[in-house]
């Protein structure tokens, strides 16, 4: 403990360094140590345990906060590292069902990436709905209110831009791109916390195993699967989006936007199974990813049904008795 305690203290400060790069060299430079500032809070955990990730945690939420002069620095530093962190690592440390005593070698006796997955991604609907409940009121709702504040930092973005000759856009295009990214906002960020997070614990898993020893062994990511429920929230939650108004309608469409991840990366397993079996898996997987980045919007559309289809067929199997690796 003498020695874990001090170590977690380091690396929830690197946590923050790395977050706080981007306030120094801005989101170009910056983007990637922001992007694996969580990564040294879970690595910590899977080396010494769920309670240096809590240290850790706990560290870097008061440098940051420290950094930034402000509770809001912390606050902002607590929902997008320190959280995640928390949730990875202490259900990674947890035994598989019915696994009384996981054997550090056998990666089945752990918690299946999937389940972690699936509980990660049901935090930031309960940050969304918990903010639409404290939200001030709004005659267009909680749309119009995201509405305002996009349209707000707009117009500071370009009048920093051109200075006194800043572009002007016109009424239309103003209001068109506004809309639109008030439309999808919220469920985006939801989705890039996920992806960051999801990142971040892959990433520390293999650094836990570098320098570790790792307290689990790394998972078999081509077998992720998830839980049944999973399936029903995200059902529910997108019946609310289509037949709801109002603030219900526009919350439930951002929830069912960050909830639909963890099928994306279904889709994702499905093309890399699928790759596996042809005689040259690496040139498929470039000339997919290409396409993918190229068609964007509609590429992830469809993904995230190729996942949806990979959900029901596991199902099916588990409902058969049968694995993925048994077709």
């Amino acid at each position: 403990m003498l020695q874990t305690v001090p170590l977690a203290i380091a690396a929830g400060i690197a946590g923050a360094l790395l977050q706080a790069t981007m306030l120094a060299l801005g989101p170009v430079l910056g983007a990637l140590p922001w992007f694996l500032s969580p990564v040294p809070l879970v690595a910590v955990g899977l080396v010494r345990g769920w309670s240096a990730t809590v240290i850790a945690c706990v560290a870097g939420t008061v440098a940051f906060g420290g950094v930034g002069l402000s509770l809001a620095a912390a606050g902002l530093y607590l929902v997008s590292d320190a959280l995640p962190a928390f949730v990875i690592a202490t259900l990674a440390l947890r035994p598989a069902p019915d696994v009384p005593r996981p054997d550090p070698s056998v990666a089945e006796h752990w918690y299946p990436p999937g389940h972690i997955l699936a509980w990660l991604m049901l935090l930031p609907p309960m940050l969304m709905v918990a903010l639409a409940l404290v939200a001030p009121e709004h005659q267009d709702g909680l749309w119009g209110l995201v509405r305002d504040g996009i349209g707000a930092r707009l117009d500071v973005m370009l009048a920093a831009a051109g200075g006194e000759t800043a572009p002007v856009l016109e009424e239309a295009t103003r209001v068109a791109v506004v809309d639109s990214a008030a439309s999808i906002l919220p469920g985006a960020l939801a989705i890039s916390w996920g992806f960051r997070a999801v990142v971040a614990g892959v990433l520390a898993q293999a650094l836990a195993r570098k320098v570790g020893p790792a307290l689990r062994p790394s998972p078999a990511y081509i077998a992720l699967s998830l839980p049944r429920w999973y399936g029903t929230v995200f059902a529910v939650v997108l019946l609310a989006a289509v037949f709801g108004s109002g603030d219900v309608g526009y919350v439930a469409s951002s929830v069912a936007l960050g909830l639909s991840l963890p099928f994306l990366l279904l889709g994702f397993k499905l093309v890399h199974a699928v790759a596996r079996r042809t005689p040259h898996p690496t040139l498929l997987l470039i000339a997919f990813y290409v396409v993918f980045l190229s068609v964007s919007a509609l590429a992830i559309v469809a993904m995230v049904l190729a996942g949806l289809v990979e959900y029901s067929a596991t199902l099916r199997r588990r409902a058969a008795g049968r694995t993925s690796e048994d077709e």
